[in-house]
């Protein structure tokens, strides 16, 4: 089984690739690449993570509480007319597509909450700018020390 944090990754991805908005939704990874017009409007996800011991169990029997933090950055390009409404508008369909953390199908996600937007920048490319704005949710995971690709709670 993958790592918790690749099934949250997974999991959302495969919730945002539900809205017809959004032409294509990727790993955050894909950024580093060159992307097609008719990718956009995109999502990228990415995960990260700090962990904490739960118990004082001996290592091997130990408890873990990850505090997983999940990006969505929102894309668009510059041809688009008023593209901080249509940023607006792509955030409230994601946050409400991912208002309930069992949608992701990664177990219990204890503390799910959305947590804000960044500020939109623009990423410049070799043919515009695509204009960017992050969405940050949270959540936490409980595993063994011994199995990160398994929360405790299913």
């Amino acid at each position: 089984m993958a790592h918790v944090k690749r099934q949250i990754r997974d999991g959302v991805k495969g919730v945002l690739k539900t809205l017809p908005d959004l032409a294509s939704v990727h790993s955050e990874s894909r950024l580093y690449r060159s992307a097609q017009r008719n990718e956009f409007p995109m999502a990228l996800v990415s995960v990260s993570e700090s962990v904490e011991l739960a118990d004082k169990n001996p290592v091997g029997n130990r408890v873990l509480q990850r505090n997983m933090n999940i990006s969505v950055t929102l894309a668009v390009r510059d041809t688009n007319d008023d593209a901080e409404d249509v940023l607006d508008d792509l955030a409230v369909a994601v946050e409400k597509a991912l208002l309930m953390p069992s949608s992701i199908n990664a177990g219990k996600l204890m503390f799910w909450r959305f947590n804000g937007s960044g500020t939109m920048s623009g990423e410049p490319t070799e043919d515009g700018i695509i204009l960017v704005q992050p969405l940050n949710f949270s959540c936490s995971v409980m595993t063994k020390d011994t199995e990160p690709d398994v929360n405790l709670h299913q």
